[in-house]
């Protein structure tokens, strides 16, 4: 059977008189007296159990489903589909490019990871060139004065 460690308090504490004459605290280097025992932790209680980190905390609040009216009834959104559904309504309404910049971002934050190779830097350029087009078409048909020319 292994042998355990045994326990901080059954450890003798290094004495400072026979710590050698030569050593000089400093940064990283601790008075002999401070250091942690052997087998002791410098986080003894660690991190609790049900602790969240900031990421999985804000995935559980847009996910949490709220009452919403809508066309006159009421239903049940998530506070995600909410800011996306506003953020989608306020672009179709100014036809602001940083919102539309914004909803392609979102977009491709969903989209599967594709291979990095050669033939997807000429692919990317067209893409970009597409949403120029998209975007330009739908300045034009929002213009103030109706999208008539």
């Amino acid at each position: 059977m292994a042998k355990r460690p045994p326990a901080p308090d059954e450890v003798p504490t290094p004495d400072p008189a026979s710590a050698p004459k030569d050593y000089e605290v400093g940064r990283g280097r601790p008075p002999i007296a401070n250091r942690f025992k052997p087998g002791q932790s410098g986080n003894p209680k660690g991190r609790p159990k049900g602790a969240k980190n900031l990421s999985t905390l804000t995935l559980e609040k847009l996910q949490a489903k709220v009452p919403v009216r809508e066309g006159g009834r009421e239903r049940r959104m998530s506070k995600g589909e909410i800011g996306v559904t506003k953020l989608v309504n306020r672009f179709a309404e100014t036809g602001d490019p940083k919102l539309y910049l914004a909803l392609v971002k979102l977009s491709e934050g969903n989209a599967p990871a594709k291979e990095t190779t050669a033939t997807t830097v000429p692919e990317a350029a067209e893409e970009q060139a597409s949403h120029a087009e998209i975007l330009t078409w739908f300045l034009k048909q929002n213009r103030t004065d109706g999208g008539r020319e």
